[in-house]
């Protein structure tokens, strides 16, 4: 039983670091490439699609990534 806690803390940890390692990649794009005014409108539209990923809320994932 242990052994399949440390699987799922391991799984959590690495799905944390995806999403962490994608948002960080994409707010860089955006503040790369899109223009100041749309900028709130694009990261709000990654953390909806982080979001649904992980079944959150946007809220949720505004908060986690925060």
């Amino acid at each position: 039983m242990a052994g399949l806690r440390r699987e799922s803390a391991q799984l959590d940890y690495r799905r944390w670091a995806a999403m962490l390692e994608f948002l960080d990649a994409e707010t860089a794009r955006i503040e790369r490439e899109v223009a100041p005014q749309q900028q709130d409108l694009a990261l709000a539209a990654v953390r909806s699609v982080v979001a649904q990923a992980n079944g959150w809320s946007e809220h949720q994932a505004a908060s986690r990534s925060a």
